[in-house]
C-alpha cells in the first residue's frame, strides 16, 4: 500500500504513549483513519493539535462505553471527520453493532449503538422470556447472536448454562 501507516502501539512507543506525541504522529504522517477506544480519545480530545488534524477522516470508537459529552467533543473539535460508535458485549469476539455519530442524536443526548454488523442478531429478551426484535421504546436484556458469539465461559459451566439461550457455533 501506498502512504499508508499503521500504528499498533507498539511503535513509535512515545506515540502510544503520550497523546501529545501520538496527535504529532498522526499530523506528520498524514493519518486518515483510526481506532480508538473512548479512554484514548478521551486523553486526545484535549491534547493541543487534535482539532488540527484535518487528516482524520474517520474514526472508530469502540471496546468501551462511549458517553455521550466525549462523544460531543470530539465531533466538534474535528468536523470533517466521520466518527463511529462500535458496540460488542463482552460475551461477543468483536464489535457487533456499528452507528455513524449523527452531531443531531448526540444534541439529543443519545450515544446509539446502531445496528447489526453483517452476521449478528439482536433480539431483546423480556422477563417473561420471550425474545422480542429490536424496536424503538421496547426494552429487555439485549441478546446477541451470530459467528461472533463465545460459546460460554472459559473453567465456569454455571456460567455457561445461565447464558444457554445463545446459540453456538462449533
Amino acid at each position: 500500500m501506498r502512504g499508508t501507516v499503521i500504528c499498533t502501539g507498539a511503535e513509535p512507543a512515545s506515540a502510544s504513549l503520550d497523546s501529545h506525541a501520538l496527535v504529532k504522529m498522526m499530523q506528520n504522517s498524514s493519518v486518515t483513519g483510526a481506532f480508538f477506544p473512548p479512554t484514548m480519545l478521551g486523553l486526545l480530545v484535549v491534547t493541543p493539535g487534535f482539532d488540527g488534524l484535518t487528516c482524520l477522516r474517520n474514526c472508530v470508537i469502540g471496546a468501551e462505553r462511549l458517553h455521550i459529552s466525549l462523544a460531543k467533543r470530539a465531533t466538534a473539535a474535528l468536523p470533517s471527520c466521520t466518527f463511529a460508535n462500535y458496540y460488542g458485549p463482552t460475551e461477543a469476539t468483536i464489535s457487533i453493532t456499528a452507528c455513524r455519530l449523527d452531531p443531531k442524536q448526540l444534541a439529543a443526548g443519545k450515544v446509539p449503538i446502531g445496528r447489526p454488523i453483517t452476521g449478528a442478531a439482536l433480539y431483546l429478551r423480556q422477563n417473561s422470556g420471550t425474545m422480542l426484535p429490536i424496536a424503538e421504546g421496547v426494552s429487555g436484556e439485549l441478546c446477541v447472536a451470530g459467528p461472533m458469539v463465545a460459546c460460554g465461559y472459559l473453567g465456569d459451566t454455571a456460567k455457561t448454562k445461565e447464558v444457554s439461550h445463545w446459540r453456538c457455533r462449533t
